[in-house]
């Protein structure tokens, strides 16, 4: 854990709201694009524009800081999900399977892949995956269990005829294509030799299509039975 030094302290005010804000994102971008160890307090507070101390003051140390980064953006994250959901279930008998399967995966996608920030968000969780600092059951808790029960209860809400066991296996399904396509861009951008993936709308078409043929089929009315 890397030593803060002690100044005086800081009194709480809208300017030091913000320089908590400030904190959060310059230590967020600095965190993904250097990683853990290689990121100082100085670097973070020099790119915040604020002092040493005000990393003490609000998150008492660097390593508190990394997690406050990694969970805020996760709950973002998993709020953008919930409201994906939540819309298309709102229609109430007009929802449609293929409109819900289509809006979460867009939702999924495009913070992630379409935003400069949505690539700095990818590349601090591809480095918490490669080098762990947090408790694996944090993403778990914060991101996988909820949005999987939200999303499970709006397939049983739409397929009543689903069994929870077969909705639960289409979710991971769906999100193994969304997580392979990713990483199907990013090893393009990479290195640009490689297979050029499909353009994200045209994949999530193909994976609605896919989708809910499938969990249809466990309905016993769908292709397949």
């Amino acid at each position: 854990m890397e030593a803060i030094s002690q100044t005086q302290p800081i009194k709480m005010s809208e300017k030091s709201e913000n320089s908590q804000t400030r904190l959060l994102d310059a230590a967020e971008v600095l965190f993904a694009e250097k990683g853990f160890e290689r990121t100082t307090v100085r670097d973070i507070t020099t790119a915040a524009h604020c002092n040493v101390a005000s990393i003490n003051y609000h998150f008492k140390n660097k390593d508190n800081l990394y997690k406050e980064v990694y969970v805020r953006r996760v709950r973002q994250l998993r709020q953008i999900r919930f409201t994906a959901i939540d819309g298309v279930m709102s229609r109430g008998r007009e929802a449609r399977l293929e409109e819900l399967i289509g809006t979460y995966a867009r939702s999924f996608l495009e913070p992630l892949v379409d935003t400069q920030s949505g690539q700095a968000v990818m590349m601090l969780m591809t480095r918490e995956m490669n080098e762990p600092r947090l408790s694996k059951e944090i993403f778990f808790e914060e991101m996988i269990r909820p949005v999987q029960e939200r999303l499970e209860a709006a397939i049983v809400g739409l397929c009543p005829e689903v069994d929870a066991g077969s909705v639960i296996s289409s979710i991971q399904a769906i999100v193994g294509q969304l997580l392979h396509y990713i990483r199907m861009r990013e090893l393009h951008q990479a290195n640009p030799q490689l297979p050029v993936p499909p353009e994200t709308e045209a994949m999530v078409e193909h994976l609605v299509r896919f989708s809910a043929a499938g969990i249809r089929a466990f309905t016993g009315k769908g292709p397949g039975v």
